[in-house]
Protein backbone atom coordinates (compact mmCIF):
# COMPACT_ATOMS: atom_id res chain seq x y z
CA UNK A 1 0.00 0.00 0.00
CA UNK A 2 1.59 3.25 -0.76
CA UNK A 3 -0.37 6.54 0.58
CA UNK A 4 0.54 9.67 -1.34
CA UNK A 5 0.03 13.04 -0.10
CA UNK A 6 -1.88 16.31 -2.05
CA UNK A 7 -5.33 17.01 -2.72
CA UNK A 8 -4.92 16.73 -6.25
CA UNK A 9 -2.59 13.42 -6.30
CA UNK A 10 -5.08 11.75 -4.19
CA UNK A 11 -7.97 13.23 -6.14
CA UNK A 12 -6.63 11.73 -9.77
CA UNK A 13 -5.68 8.35 -8.17
CA UNK A 14 -9.10 8.27 -6.40
CA UNK A 15 -10.57 9.51 -10.08
CA UNK A 16 -8.50 6.03 -12.06
CA UNK A 17 -9.81 3.89 -9.00
CA UNK A 18 -13.02 4.50 -9.75
CA UNK A 19 -12.92 3.98 -13.58
CA UNK A 20 -11.12 1.45 -13.11
CA UNK A 21 -14.05 -0.37 -11.43
CA UNK A 22 -16.87 0.99 -13.45
CA UNK A 23 -14.60 -0.91 -16.66
CA UNK A 24 -14.17 -3.88 -14.59
CA UNK A 25 -17.55 -3.93 -13.96
CA UNK A 26 -18.62 -3.57 -17.68
CA UNK A 27 -16.47 -6.14 -18.66
CA UNK A 28 -17.71 -8.90 -16.14
CA UNK A 29 -21.24 -7.78 -16.80
CA UNK A 30 -22.16 -6.63 -20.05
CA UNK A 31 -25.78 -6.17 -19.65
CA UNK A 32 -26.76 -4.11 -22.63
CA UNK A 33 -24.73 -6.81 -25.12
CA UNK A 34 -26.54 -7.69 -27.27
CA UNK A 35 -27.10 -4.03 -27.70
CA UNK A 36 -31.08 -3.24 -26.26
CA UNK A 37 -31.08 -6.10 -23.67
CA UNK A 38 -31.87 -3.39 -21.01
CA UNK A 39 -35.05 -2.49 -22.90
CA UNK A 40 -36.43 -5.79 -25.10
CA UNK A 41 -37.10 -8.77 -23.62
CA UNK A 42 -38.28 -11.90 -25.87
CA UNK A 43 -41.49 -13.31 -23.85
CA UNK A 44 -42.42 -17.22 -22.99
CA UNK A 45 -45.60 -16.50 -25.80
CA UNK A 46 -43.08 -15.88 -28.93
CA UNK A 47 -41.70 -19.46 -28.25
CA UNK A 48 -45.47 -20.80 -27.73
CA UNK A 49 -44.71 -21.26 -23.81
CA UNK A 50 -47.80 -19.86 -21.76
CA UNK A 51 -46.26 -18.16 -18.82
CA UNK A 52 -46.57 -15.18 -16.12
CA UNK A 53 -44.64 -12.54 -15.39
CA UNK A 54 -43.84 -11.61 -11.91
CA UNK A 55 -41.54 -9.31 -9.75
CA UNK A 56 -38.87 -10.63 -7.05
CA UNK A 57 -37.64 -8.39 -3.87
CA UNK A 58 -34.47 -9.06 -2.67
CA UNK A 59 -33.26 -8.97 1.05
CA UNK A 60 -31.96 -5.68 -0.12
CA UNK A 61 -34.99 -4.34 -1.82
CA UNK A 62 -34.31 -4.48 -5.79
CA UNK A 63 -36.77 -5.67 -7.79
CA UNK A 64 -36.40 -8.93 -10.01
CA UNK A 65 -38.47 -9.99 -12.87
CA UNK A 66 -39.38 -13.77 -14.06
CA UNK A 67 -40.84 -15.70 -15.85
CA UNK A 68 -42.65 -18.44 -15.12
CA UNK A 69 -43.79 -21.12 -17.07
CA UNK A 70 -45.72 -23.89 -15.68
CA UNK A 71 -47.38 -26.97 -17.16
CA UNK A 72 -51.03 -26.22 -17.88
CA UNK A 73 -52.94 -29.01 -15.89
CA UNK A 74 -52.08 -28.06 -12.02
CA UNK A 75 -52.29 -31.39 -11.13
CA UNK A 76 -49.40 -32.58 -13.86
CA UNK A 77 -47.41 -29.46 -13.20
CA UNK A 78 -46.79 -30.20 -9.39
CA UNK A 79 -45.84 -33.89 -10.65
CA UNK A 80 -43.44 -32.21 -12.89
CA UNK A 81 -39.50 -30.89 -12.03
CA UNK A 82 -38.62 -27.20 -12.01
CA UNK A 83 -36.39 -26.07 -13.95
CA UNK A 84 -34.42 -22.47 -12.27
CA UNK A 85 -32.67 -21.34 -15.66
CA UNK A 86 -30.30 -18.27 -15.04
CA UNK A 87 -28.34 -16.56 -18.07
CA UNK A 88 -24.74 -15.97 -18.42
CA UNK A 89 -23.22 -12.62 -17.32
CA UNK A 90 -24.19 -11.27 -20.72
CA UNK A 91 -28.24 -10.06 -22.32
CA UNK A 92 -31.10 -11.28 -20.53
CA UNK A 93 -33.93 -14.06 -19.54
CA UNK A 94 -35.29 -13.91 -23.17
CA UNK A 95 -32.36 -14.93 -24.58
CA UNK A 96 -32.54 -18.27 -22.96
CA UNK A 97 -36.30 -18.78 -24.41
CA UNK A 98 -34.94 -21.14 -26.72
CA UNK A 99 -33.90 -23.28 -24.14
CA UNK A 100 -36.74 -23.20 -22.16
CA UNK A 101 -38.54 -24.02 -25.32
CA UNK A 102 -37.27 -27.58 -24.83
CA UNK A 103 -37.19 -28.31 -20.94
CA UNK A 104 -40.91 -27.14 -21.41
CA UNK A 105 -42.51 -28.41 -24.49
CA UNK A 106 -40.26 -31.37 -24.98
CA UNK A 107 -39.04 -32.45 -21.98
CA UNK A 108 -42.66 -31.67 -19.72
CA UNK A 109 -40.77 -29.42 -17.00
CA UNK A 110 -41.90 -26.56 -15.29
CA UNK A 111 -39.71 -23.48 -16.32
CA UNK A 112 -38.63 -20.48 -14.15
CA UNK A 113 -36.49 -17.95 -15.59
CA UNK A 114 -34.84 -15.22 -13.70
CA UNK A 115 -33.21 -11.47 -15.28
CA UNK A 116 -30.76 -10.61 -12.44
CA UNK A 117 -30.13 -6.83 -11.28
CA UNK A 118 -28.99 -4.76 -13.70
CA UNK A 119 -30.70 -7.27 -16.21
CA UNK A 120 -33.08 -7.01 -18.61
CA UNK A 121 -36.13 -4.73 -16.64
CA UNK A 122 -35.00 -5.80 -13.57
CA UNK A 123 -33.45 -3.09 -11.31
CA UNK A 124 -30.55 -2.39 -10.06
CA UNK A 125 -26.95 -2.65 -10.46
CA UNK A 126 -24.70 -6.13 -11.53
CA UNK A 127 -21.91 -6.83 -8.85
CA UNK A 128 -21.11 -10.18 -6.96
CA UNK A 129 -22.76 -9.65 -3.92
CA UNK A 130 -25.70 -8.33 -5.40
CA UNK A 131 -25.94 -11.51 -8.07
CA UNK A 132 -25.51 -13.87 -5.03
CA UNK A 133 -28.34 -12.56 -3.58
CA UNK A 134 -30.86 -12.73 -6.65
CA UNK A 135 -29.77 -16.61 -6.89
CA UNK A 136 -31.12 -17.31 -3.91
CA UNK A 137 -34.18 -16.07 -3.95
CA UNK A 138 -35.60 -19.86 -5.23
CA UNK A 139 -33.81 -22.91 -3.88
CA UNK A 140 -32.77 -24.94 -6.40
CA UNK A 141 -33.22 -28.62 -5.49
CA UNK A 142 -30.80 -29.73 -8.34
CA UNK A 143 -27.94 -27.88 -10.12
CA UNK A 144 -27.26 -28.15 -13.74
CA UNK A 145 -23.98 -25.19 -13.79
CA UNK A 146 -23.30 -24.37 -17.55
CA UNK A 147 -19.64 -23.04 -18.07
CA UNK A 148 -18.70 -22.22 -14.67
CA UNK A 149 -15.03 -21.34 -14.15
CA UNK A 150 -12.49 -20.92 -11.80
CA UNK A 151 -11.00 -17.79 -10.47
CA UNK A 152 -7.67 -17.11 -12.32
CA UNK A 153 -7.87 -13.30 -12.37
CA UNK A 154 -5.05 -10.91 -11.06
CA UNK A 155 -5.08 -9.59 -7.48
CA UNK A 156 -5.91 -6.03 -8.69
CA UNK A 157 -9.96 -7.90 -9.53
CA UNK A 158 -12.38 -6.94 -7.10
CA UNK A 159 -15.46 -9.14 -8.58
CA UNK A 160 -13.95 -12.35 -7.42
CA UNK A 161 -16.42 -14.85 -7.67
CA UNK A 162 -14.29 -17.84 -5.90
CA UNK A 163 -16.28 -20.89 -7.55
CA UNK A 164 -13.80 -22.71 -6.06
CA UNK A 165 -14.73 -21.76 -2.60
CA UNK A 166 -18.59 -21.86 -2.95
CA UNK A 167 -18.59 -25.07 -4.61
CA UNK A 168 -17.48 -27.03 -1.46
CA UNK A 169 -20.02 -25.79 0.61
CA UNK A 170 -22.57 -27.49 -1.40
CA UNK A 171 -22.83 -30.97 0.87
CA UNK A 172 -25.97 -32.93 -0.38
CA UNK A 173 -27.51 -31.84 -3.95
CA UNK A 174 -26.50 -33.85 -6.63
CA UNK A 175 -24.10 -32.12 -9.20
CA UNK A 176 -24.32 -32.47 -13.45
CA UNK A 177 -21.53 -30.89 -15.18
CA UNK A 178 -22.16 -30.23 -18.40
CA UNK A 179 -18.83 -29.33 -20.77
CA UNK A 180 -17.71 -28.64 -23.94
CA UNK A 181 -13.96 -29.92 -25.06
CA UNK A 182 -13.89 -27.17 -27.32
CA UNK A 183 -14.91 -24.05 -25.49
CA UNK A 184 -12.76 -21.22 -26.58
CA UNK A 185 -13.69 -18.45 -24.29
CA UNK A 186 -13.54 -20.73 -20.91
CA UNK A 187 -11.17 -23.44 -20.90
CA UNK A 188 -12.64 -27.17 -19.69
CA UNK A 189 -9.81 -27.39 -17.03
CA UNK A 190 -11.73 -24.52 -15.15
CA UNK A 191 -14.99 -26.91 -15.07
CA UNK A 192 -12.69 -29.99 -14.16
CA UNK A 193 -11.47 -28.20 -11.51
CA UNK A 194 -14.56 -27.70 -9.84
CA UNK A 195 -15.57 -30.98 -10.54
CA UNK A 196 -12.68 -32.16 -8.88
CA UNK A 197 -13.42 -29.86 -5.93
CA UNK A 198 -16.88 -31.00 -5.14
CA UNK A 199 -17.86 -33.31 -2.25
CA UNK A 200 -21.38 -33.59 -2.36
CA UNK A 201 -22.92 -36.48 -0.48
CA UNK A 202 -25.70 -36.26 -3.02
CA UNK A 203 -23.01 -37.49 -5.88
CA UNK A 204 -21.68 -35.76 -9.05
CA UNK A 205 -21.36 -36.71 -12.58
CA UNK A 206 -19.32 -35.64 -15.36
CA UNK A 207 -20.41 -35.02 -19.39
CA UNK A 208 -18.38 -33.59 -21.97
CA UNK A 209 -19.18 -33.15 -25.78
CA UNK A 210 -16.01 -32.96 -28.15
CA UNK A 211 -17.82 -30.74 -30.64
CA UNK A 212 -19.44 -28.62 -27.79
CA UNK A 213 -17.65 -24.67 -27.61
CA UNK A 214 -18.58 -22.02 -25.20
CA UNK A 215 -21.99 -21.42 -27.27
CA UNK A 216 -23.03 -24.70 -29.01
CA UNK A 217 -22.79 -27.07 -26.47
CA UNK A 218 -26.59 -27.50 -25.52
CA UNK A 219 -27.21 -27.88 -28.75
CA UNK A 220 -25.02 -31.20 -29.04
CA UNK A 221 -26.58 -34.64 -30.01
CA UNK A 222 -27.45 -35.86 -26.08
CA UNK A 223 -27.49 -33.23 -23.96
CA UNK A 224 -31.01 -32.81 -23.35
CA UNK A 225 -31.52 -36.16 -23.08
CA UNK A 226 -28.95 -36.44 -20.31
CA UNK A 227 -30.56 -33.82 -18.32
CA UNK A 228 -34.08 -35.58 -18.26
CA UNK A 229 -31.77 -39.08 -17.40
CA UNK A 230 -30.03 -37.01 -14.78
CA UNK A 231 -33.05 -35.66 -13.22
CA UNK A 232 -35.12 -39.21 -13.40
CA UNK A 233 -32.26 -40.44 -11.26
CA UNK A 234 -32.75 -38.23 -8.35
CA UNK A 235 -36.48 -37.23 -8.84
CA UNK A 236 -39.35 -39.79 -8.67
CA UNK A 237 -41.37 -38.83 -11.86
CA UNK A 238 -44.39 -40.35 -13.15
CA UNK A 239 -43.87 -40.70 -17.11
CA UNK A 240 -47.01 -42.12 -17.89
Amino acid sequence: MLIITGTTTIMTISGVALLYNILQRELLYPSNWPMGSRKFVSKPSEYGIPYSEIKLFTKDNVRLRAFVCKQPIDREAKKRPTIIMFHGNGGNMGHRLPIARIFYLELNYNVILLSYRGYGRSEGTPAEKGLRIDAQQKLIPHLIPKFSFLRYFSFLCWQNWRSENSIQKIKIIPILFLSGTKDEIIPQEHMKGLFELTKTSGGKEWLEFSNGNHNNTNSQPGYFQYIRKFVKRYIDLDEA
